[in-house]
């Protein structure tokens, strides 16, 4: 039975997913953005200055070359841009399951992608360069420097297929976030960044320490062809969408680009449209840049409550139904936690935000907080369950021989123990709850650990925001554990 079971969840999430490919492929994409008047546009805002992130009176604001395209091809079809901002990994995945409408994000369109999503015609082309330490440059020239050597690539970029085909002796780290590359080139964990040419040339001149040189790889791996330049990704099929973004793209022109650009770099330097106390000092102070981390709390605790309430709600529900006397609902939930304690907490949040948030139309936010507290429950459950049974059963038995029915023993005097015993582990799922749900950032979700990074990217500090956010994440487990502790000396 269990194994029928097992096999019908199967198939169900196979014809699921089936179901969510057939439905996208079905819809005029351009009619459907003129009838809503609105186009989603996914970036990843890391990418100064293509795309990048400022404070504007307390509100996080998009800016680069490629915000300023978005904005021109959002107002020639006469509708509003809306900025979705992800991962670089998870921005194709966003298209195809139509969470996105498009992709601007210095993407390049390499033979692989071109499998899955159709690209517009070129609309820029960089050189490539490697971002190294200063006191680097006089040892590392060129690509041909860094065999037996450590490069950073950010993970589905074309400097990672750059770098194999290139450098084989030469070990690749891959890392979803440029920030991230950045620190990690600044604490020597790698030798060098392989980057798009703008991007190095901007992060060299704002971090100190770092000099951009080009890569100098082969001529034919960076000419203007379709396959190495600038372009716009847009789904599968969709003609009449693609045609009015060339028109758009030839419209503007190289010049007309170089222009964003330009506009772009100043952009990076001017912080008289940022908030008044990022404005007032320039070097980049935590404390300049408290309103992000106090947004980013608001959301992780929002998050982490509901997804606590929600978790301990589905967990008490199918740890009855694990120790029911019914076999149909001991093998339900016997299923369901297995299921969730054999897949990653990573992989269920991508499920609900590409899978089911499609069906659904769910938002970032709202995805994941099904996945965490669908996640939790599973662990939630187990503890009720080992709770329950580590009362003696002689407790049960000396319920009813004084009078009480199942449900008065269990709601009396079982359950309360089995809470008493069971109180430490809840305490230690819900402060696992607090920090595990920084894993939503990766779907868009602007809780500490998305901040972190706007920070990071807007101050080109990499060690700084890690430690606030440590803090913060220290001191509210901290005031959560004394509270759970001081509950506990009530029960006792």
């Amino acid at each position: 039975m269990k194994n029928k079971v097992l096999v019908f969840l199967i198939i169900f999430f196979g014809l699921l997913s089936f179901g969510i490919n057939v439905h996208a492929s079905d819809n005029n994409l351009y009619q459907e953005i003129k009838k809503r008047k609105s186009i989603v546009v996914g970036t990843s805002a890391d990418y100064p200055p293509f795309e990048f992130t400022k404070q504007v009176n307390g509100k996080t604001k998009y800016f680069g070359s490629d915000i300023q395209l978005a904005q021109k091809i959002a107002d020639q079809l006469k509708v509003k841009l809306i900025i979705k901002n992800m991962d670089f990994s998870s921005l194709l995945v966003g298209l195809e399951t139509h969470k996105i409408d498009i992709v601007i994000a210095g993407m390049n369109p390499d033979p692989t992608r071109l499998q899955t999503v159709d690209f517009s015609n070129n609309y820029f082309t960089a050189k490539e360069s490697l971002v190294i330490r200063s006191n680097d440059n006089k040892i590392i020239n060129s690509y041909k420097d860094l065999n037996n050597r450590v490069i950073g690539v950010q993970t589905g970029s074309v400097q990672e297929k750059l770098a194999s085909n290139f450098l084989p002796n030469t070990k690749v780290i891959k890392l979803a976030s440029v920030t991230d590359l950045i620190l990690s080139l600044q604490t020597k964990k790698v030798d060098a960044l392989s980057l798009s040419g703008g991007v190095g040339q901007a992060y060299a001149k704002s971090v100190k320490g770092l000099t951009a040189i080009n890569a100098n790889y082969p001529i034919d791996s960076q000419n203007e062809s379709d396959n190495n330049g600038f372009s716009v990704a847009i789904p599968k099929n969709e003609e009449l969408l693609l045609t009015k973004i060339n028109q758009i793209i030839k419209a503007i022109g190289k010049k007309g680009y170089q222009n964003f650009l330009n506009k772009a770099g100043k952009e990076l330097q001017n912080k008289s449209y940022s908030s008044k106390s990022v404005a007032k000092n320039k070097d980049s102070s935590m404390w300049n840049y408290r309103s992000y981390f106090i947004k980013g709390l608001k959301i992780t605790l929002f998050i982490s409550f509901i997804g606590v309430i929600l978790g301990f709600i589905l967990g008490s529900l199918f740890g009855w139904m694990s120790i029911s006397h019914l076999s149909i609902f001991r093998l339900i939930a016997r299923t369901y936690i297995e299921i969730i304690r054999g897949t990653p907490l990573m992989v269920q949040m991508l499920f609900a935000y590409f899978g089911i948030g499609t069906l659904f139309n769910l938002s970032s936010i709202i995805s994941g907080i099904i996945a965490i507290s669908v996640n939790s429950a599973a662990y939630v459950a187990e503890i009720i369950r080992g709770g329950i049974n580590s009362v003696d059963t002689g407790q049960k038995e000396a319920s009813l021989s004084m009078g009480l029915n199942s449900k008065q023993a269990m709601r009396y005097i079982i359950f309360p123990q089995a809470i008493k015993n069971i109180w430490p582990s809840l305490g230690n799922e819900f402060i696992t709850l607090i920090k595990e749900s920084s894993i939503v950032s990766m779907i868009g979700v602007p809780d500490l650990i998305y901040q972190l990074k706007n920070v990071q990217a807007n101050t080109y500090r990499g060690i700084a925001p890690i430690v606030v956010v440590f803090f913060i994440y220290l001191t509210i487990n901290f005031l959560l554990g004394s509270l759970l502790r001081f509950i506990e000396k009530k029960f006792k």
